[in-house]
């Protein structure tokens, strides 16, 4: 009784609030192949859509449905539930990628950075993350008509990189589960369109949608290249993760993946690891006042991590052939490229 009377509270403040809680038609590309001037400004998630307060719920080019209350659960339990201890205890980064509810504290994490993540983003890496980024899609030699779905996209640079690099694309989806991530890139895109003088014509369509890339919303064989930057080891299960890819890309369609690497050149890799375990943390925790234990999870993620040789395998048993790898800035990120025949 007491879990029935909070839904309607929430439905209550929902309705208040003039927020619909809507959920796509799935195979969800009821949106994607549709006609994109119908498409009101705002963003899809996938169990709520933000929007103009002119925007009716019966727009055109928009088919959508009311949610379940087992959605409005689940949307209230975890939003409840948040657990505030440390995220990454030295026991949980002996190795992340072995414990259950990575994918719970991966979600925490990035929910309480998310504010402070572009300025570390660029500061750390000395600005070369938008130089990374920038290779990744040049690599991808996207064609105009295409679709792009960019994973783990955090607040949306290479999204909008492949956006401002292939103007003539039909659509780039921007896909994370961090809200509060989306928020930013939503923010983000608003912004660089005014301060770029940039209208909304002269871009694709950039649609952000909150959902785990491990089950994506998406029917088989719609999209010409699938982009990840530096979240493929965040994946709570790589091959499942990668095999979801591979079914929603078309036939020729391109995987991009941009991941952190440890350099081979032993002094290098001494120097880089040094930075990465003691000055990086340091910093992280001063800056974004990291409580979670974030800027300690990212060198610990990276060093446990499969190598070059074994993420390269696991692309090739998701089904995906042709695959190159492209080492960047020394061998500390490397680039990978591959095709659905």
């Amino acid at each position: 009784m007491l879990a029935q009377a909070m839904i309607q509270i929430q439905l209550f403040q929902m309705a208040v609030l003039g927020t619909a809680v809507i959920e796509p038609r799935f195979p969800q590309l009821q949106i994607l192949e549709g006609t994109f001037q119908d498409l009101p400004v705002g963003y899809v998630r996938s169990n709520r859509i933000h929007r103009p307060n002119n925007f009716a719920i019966d727009s055109p080019g928009i088919d959508l449905f009311i949610c379940s209350i087992h959605t409005i659960q689940l949307y209230y339990d975890s939003t409840m539930n948040q657990v505030r201890n440390k995220v990454w205890t030295r026991t949980a980064l002996k190795n992340p990628h072995r414990l259950g509810d990575k994918r719970r504290r991966i979600q925490e994490m990035f929910s309480a950075i998310a504010g402070t993540y572009d300025l570390l983003n660029h500061f750390l890496s000395l600005n070369l993350d938008r130089r990374w980024r920038r290779k990744a899609a040049n690599l991808a030699q996207m064609k105009p008509g295409q679709k792009v779905l960019d994973l783990c996209c955090g607040t949306g640079d290479l999204a909008i990189t492949f956006a401002e690099l292939y103007p003539a694309l039909q659509v780039v989806v921007g896909v994370d589960f961090v809200e509060t991530m989306l928020d930013i890139a939503t923010h983000k895109l608003r912004t660089h369109r005014n301060k770029q003088n940039i209208d909304r014509c002269n871009l694709p369509y950039i649609i952000w949608l909150c959902s785990d890339v491990e089950c994506l919303p998406f029917a088989d064989r719609q999209f010409d290249c699938v982009s990840c930057a530096f979240g493929i080891r965040n994946l709570q299960n790589l091959l499942p993760g990668l095999r979801e890819s591979f079914r929603v890309l078309k036939s020729g369609g391109q995987l991009v993946i941009l991941e952190f690497a440890m350099p081979k050149h032993r002094w290098s890799a001494w120097l880089y690891g040094g930075y990465f375990r003691l000055v990086l943390p340091l910093i992280g925790s001063i800056i974004a006042k990291d409580a979670k234990g974030a800027y300690h999870y990212l060198p610990e993620s990276v060093r446990s991590f499969s190598s070059a040789e074994e993420l390269t395998e696991t692309i090739r048993k998701a089904g995906f052939e042709a695959i190159h790898v492209e080492t960047l800035s020394g061998g500390i990120v490397a680039a990978y490229v591959a095709r659905k025949s």
